[in-house]
């Protein structure tokens, strides 16, 4: 407890070893959220060359390489593992957009077609447009058929 005309110094936050902040105990009457906040890892230009250059070889890493790979970068085992888990994602992500843009295609505005039995009335049917089919030549099943 704190007498008459004393105030408590305020208290810096502390990091362990997983890259978690503790909050000040001011924050702590803000809940359990307010008690672990993460720092977010600012990686340097040669940490993620290097990192980037792992990935290029090894998509996932051992506990044996990712420990060689934090101490080499100065890194938590931690942040290396976090790091390739967000790398991995990423290239997900750029897969799908990649295959995405292959298999859509822009197209034209939908045509309508009104049914002559509905002239004098709304009824409009609309149509999207088609996507060309690829174009597949026939099996050759039986050749004696094409000479």
């Amino acid at each position: 407890m704190l007498g008459e005309g004393e105030t408590k110094a305020p208290s810096s936050p502390t990091t362990d070893s997983c890259g978690y902040t503790s909050a000040s105990e001011s924050d702590e009457s803000e809940g359990e959220s307010a008690s672990q906040r993460r720092v977010r890892t600012k990686f340097s230009s040669d940490q993620i060359s290097r990192l980037e250059k792992t990935f290029s070889k090894h998509k996932y890493l051992g506990a044996t390489q990712r420990r060689r790979t934090a101490e080499k970068l100065q890194l938590s085992e931690t942040q290396v593992k976090t790091w390739f888990q967000n790398r991995r994602m990423k290239l997900k992500r750029e897969v799908q957009d990649a295959r995405a843009a292959e298999f859509f295609v822009v197209l034209p505005p939908a045509t309508s077609f009104q049914h002559p039995a509905a002239s004098g009335q709304h009824a409009r049917l609309y149509f999207p447009p088609q996507i060309p089919a690829r174009q597949i030549p026939p099996p050759m099943l039986f050749p004696s058929c094409y000479f």
